[in-house]
């Protein structure tokens, strides 16, 4: 800045004294500011790649121009500017995001029901499933890690490799179970879950050797790098499927967010 302001000082004084011709050009344009891309309260990090037809996962979004959508209600990101960039990782990778408003439309059987959806361009293919969403410049190298079976599920107990990690679940009622995940280098977490029945629906205990019950969580996506990782879980439910986001640290785990998706009426 003080050398700017020596510059125009100069000039003055030789346009002053007829100094050869010398004019002051024209000021630099400013710089316009990136588009805004912090994430609007309360929403849910978590977004969903679109397909239209056929798709493998009965709860992914069908939608005819976006790449990428996630749920919100009505205004709920008219904070956000069109064009704002934002990143998105998911199993094949980190993918940059460009906002393009907010659509509304139909989610669900028969027809489905109403939904608002902020929708995103991807600037390459994704496949199916969900991303973690992050605003631009804050994934700072953070990448998914593998998810696999470990070892053989039985009734009582199911657990998943999660990069060099494990997330186990262990039934301790008919009806109860206990999720425990295992991180190097970061906190523990731990939390109770419940698997609830309908009249019509399964009955009995827990059952985990055939897959996850009712109200019991499957890791779908786990982010590692940066300051700690965060998993998203599936939670099926009688109408729908609930996406649980919890965040790990160093000292601490928490749930940021559950997004819940309606699908039909049970």
């Amino acid at each position: 800045m003080r050398t700017f302001g020596l510059g125009v000082a100069v000039v003055g004084v030789l346009a002053c004294a007829g100094g050869d011709g010398v004019t002051e050009g024209p000021a630099a344009a400013p710089v316009p500011e990136a588009p805004r891309t912090a994430l609007p309260d309360e929403q849910v990090p978590v977004a969903f790649v679109v397909r239209s037809g056929e798709h493998e996962l009965y709860w992914t979004p069908e939608h005819p121009t976006a790449d990428v959508v996630v749920f919100t209600m009505p205004g709920g990101w008219s904070s956000v500017p069109d064009g704002a960039v934002f990143e998105g990782v998911g199993a094949a990778g980190t993918v940059s995001l460009s906002y393009t408003g907010e659509s509304g439309g139909k989610y669900g059987c028969d027809g489905g029901s109403d939904v608002t959806w902020a929708t995103f361009s991807a600037d390459g293919p994704l496949p199916e499933g969900v991303l973690a969403l992050y605003p631009k410049g804050a994934t700072g190298g953070r990448k998914s890690v593998p998810i696999a079976l470990d070892g053989t599920p039985t009734v009582t107990s199911r657990a998943w490799k999660v990069g060099e990690g494990r997330m186990a679940i262990t039934r301790t009622d008919d009806l109860k179970a206990d999720v425990a995940l295992e991180l190097p280098g970061l906190a523990s977490y731990r939390a109770p879950y419940e698997a609830y029945r309908m009249e019509g629906a399964e009955e009995g205990a827990i059952d985990l050797s055939e897959g996850v019950d009712i109200g019991m969580p499957e890791p779908v996506l786990l982010v590692r790098g940066g300051p700690g990782a965060r998993l998203i879980s599936r939670v099926p439910s009688y109408e729908g499927v609930h996406f649980e986001v919890v965040d790990i640290g160093a000292t601490a785990a928490q749930v940021v967010g559950r997004e819940s998706l309606y699908w039909c009426a049970f």
